[in-house]
């Protein structure tokens, strides 16, 4: 059996899948049709479809996977949304399978929609797990013989994932630039009292199933095999809570630094020359309970990972009224403050690539229950006391709440949201306008030298380096999309920092040196006309192709 792993790219709350990402979805499902004795099994970009370079009727089975429930903008590739997977695996005779957030939970860039009520001239949707449907799949040889509700076993999931690494290949970024999203764990500590208001995690799997650390690591080998050097662990609620103590007895676990240390560790041993290690979501409300514990896995994020790493902290609102009336993580802003301060204490110190080795994020949500015009007001005050403290944040990250079946927030809808409306829009300004810029002066203040920046192939005016929430460089001179540089950071915006590509050639004119610090437009075309370096009270160490 041929099978054809459509990729529509998906991201959600836990887990990227947008080019440079790899996501999890895809790359299990080809595991999955490999384990279950395939006798071809593709992974396809959306990109190679659109552009009509894969025949999709030659395969006997194609799995289509979307779903995008985080809704933004994107550098890197254009997510698929519903009505176009639909349309290719409609316009196909192999036997068709949805899978994704699109087929579990919502579709489409606000989701939040059951599925069934617009998916038809599909043979099955998997509500389940897409990787263990497409297993029973091929095995079977019939979609009236499989339940599209079936979910994978760990020990299902070692070997798809293991299986599923030489996907990898035929991903749109490979080999430089792919970065392949590892999941940790599943489900959320939090499943006692349900979670948070919009939660999608307990309702659909409840209590934390973890990978063992040799299972996660046995994965990054087999990437690592087939070319892969970035990886990231995005795929579980909070990072400090990996096999922590006290599961199933309480909300805030003590952190297990013993168990990171070993996955650590374990991917830097058969990863040894790994570019990115970084990770994602992390529950301040545990760092803020366990400071002692959340030290040390601070440090191990520094001593096993790469600069660049960002926490994302769930605080969602600093309004406590509203905290407790949606079941949010952190209930006082002193706590948020506590937990920020705990890890920049460690992580604030800067790596070979410019950056801090790992800051925190904080994401806020519009829309909660119960939220008024002082929820607004409480935030504003918070994060302009965040940045009177001399705090340093990497990013500040506000959405729309999405009520997805399954939550609380279904009940509600977007209701509150629409009461506040104006003030979401006017608070988002705020954050823009007001915040973002101070915060990011802090991070990346003018004069650093940004290492390994890659030119975006699709928007080559702006350049990234790979990894987590990487911040976004808008170019002074042109480069080649793709291109590898570095480059100096001379000015801010709100959310992109504007960078001198180095090293500067003589096609950039003498604009771009005149951009350099400490360079006037007089100096800037002298050294221009002459092919020399201007004349500065600093070194500048192969800056130049004059």
């Amino acid at each position: 059996m041929r099978v054809a792993i459509v990729d529509g790219y998906t991201d959600e709350p836990a887990g990227l899948g947008v080019p440079p990402y790899l996501g999890t979805h895809p790359r299990y499902a080809y595991g999955a049709a490999r384990a279950a004795g395939a006798s071809e099994v593709r992974y396809v970009p959306i990109e190679r479809v659109r552009e009509g370079k894969v025949d999709l009727d030659r395969f006997d089975v194609v799995v289509g996977i979307c779903g995008v429930h985080t809704p933004g903008r994107y550098l890197g590739a254009e997510p698929a949304d519903l009505s176009e997977m639909l349309e290719i695996l409609r316009g196909t005779d192999a036997i068709t399978v949805l899978g994704g957030p699109a087929a579990q939970s919502g579709h489409g860039r606000i989701g939040g929609e059951p599925p069934e009520t617009e998916i038809e001239g599909v043979d099955l949707v998997a509500t389940g797990d897409v990787e263990a449907v497409v297993h029973d799949l091929v095995r079977e040889g019939s979609p009236e013989a499989v339940d599209p509700e079936r979910e994978r076993t760990i020990e299902e999931l070692r070997e798809y994932a293991v299986k599923g690494a030489p996907a990898a290949r035929e991903h749109v970024d490979y080999p430089d630039a792919v970065i392949a999203e590892l999941e940790t764990y599943r489900g959320c500590p939090r499943y006692l009292t349900g979670g948070c208001s919009f939660c999608t995690e307990v309702p659909r799997y409840g209590k934390p199933e973890f990978r063992p650390p040799e299972h996660v690591i046995e994965e990054v080998k087999a990437l690592y095999r087939v070319g892969v050097r970035h990886f990231r662990l995005g795929r579980q609620p909070c990072i400090y809570s990996y096999l922590a103590r006290g599961i199933g007895e309480t909300e805030r676990p003590r952190p297990n630094p013993e168990a990171l240390r070993r996955l650590l560790r374990g991917i830097n041993a058969v990863a040894p020359d790994l570019l990115t290690l970084h990770v994602d979501n992390a529950n301040p409300a545990v760092i803020a309970e366990h400071p002692e514990e959340s030290r040390e896995v601070t440090k191990l994020l520094v001593r096993y990972g790469t600069p660049g790493n960002v926490l994302a902290f769930g605080i969602e609102t600093f309004d406590e009224r509203v905290a407790k009336r949606n079941n949010l993580n952190v209930r006082s802003r002193e706590e948020a403050f506590r937990a920020v301060r705990v890890v920049t204490s460690i992580g604030r110190i800067r790596g070979w690539n410019g950056l801090p080795y790992v800051l925190p994020g904080i994401n806020l949500v519009c829309g909660l229950i119960g939220e008024d015009r002082e929820r607004y007001r409480t935030d504003e005050r918070a994060l302009r006391e965040l940045v009177e403290r001399g705090l340093v944040v990497r990013r500040i990250n506000v959405r729309n709440v999405v009520p997805f079946p399954g939550t609380e927030m279904e009940r509600h809808g977007t209701r509150w949201l629409e009461r506040n409306r104006k003030r979401a829009v006017a608070f988002k300004r705020f954050v823009r306008e007001e915040i973002d810029p101070k915060l990011l002066r802090r991070v990346a203040p003018k004069g650093t030298v940004l290492r390994r920046l890659r030119v975006e192939p699709r928007k080559p005016e702006f350049a990234r380096q790979i990894g987590s929430y990487p911040i976004a460089c808008r170019l002074v001179a042109e480069r080649r999309p793709g291109e590898w540089i570095d480059g100096l950071v001379v000015g801010h915006g709100a959310r992109s920092v504007e960078v001198v590509p180095l090293p500067i050639r003589r096609e950039d004119g003498p604009d771009t040196l005149a951009r350099l610090p400490g360079v006037g437009r007089k100096e800037a075309l002298d050294a221009f006309l002459r092919g020399r370096r201007p004349r500065v009270p600093y070194a500048l160490p192969g800056w130049f192709e004059l």
